[in-house]
């Protein structure tokens, strides 16, 4: 008797722990890629901010400040558009962790109900 509630302990165990390496990898897995998502990000972002502080840098007179001013519009339309692109960005990843974070769970918990061998008894 000993020896079967040692073997139910293993065994329960060892479903627990697949699950939660799992759910461990879905998170890292998920962690990789939002941490490559926002270098990226930063690094367009630093890139844009320090060409227009090169670019403020370079004014010598009128003609070039008009200049500056000029493409200002073009650089705020660049800004906009890629913080556009990097929230649809996010938002992807977001609904893709979740929808992968769900099927998952469906997959643990029925795993679960599968090695459930006897009937929950209410504790009176």
């Amino acid at each position: 008797m000993a020896n079967q509630s040692l073997a139910n302990f293993s065994e329960q165990n060892q479903v627990i722990f697949a699950s939660t390496r799992k759910t461990n990898s879905l998170a890292v897995a998920n962690l990789e890629k939002l941490v490559a998502f926002q270098m990226k990000t930063l690094a367009s972002y630093v890139d844009l901010s320090v060409g227009q502080l090169k670019a403020a840098a370079d004014i010598a007179n009128l003609e070039d400040l008009q200049k500056f001013y000029g493409e200002q519009i073009a650089v705020t339309d660049e800004l906009l558009r890629n913080l556009l692109n990097d929230g649809k960005t996010l938002s992807d990843l977001a609904v893709s962790y979740k929808a992968e974070w769900d099927k998952l769970v469906k997959e643990n918990i029925a795993e679960l109900i599968s090695r459930t061998t006897a009937p929950l008894v209410p504790v009176a």
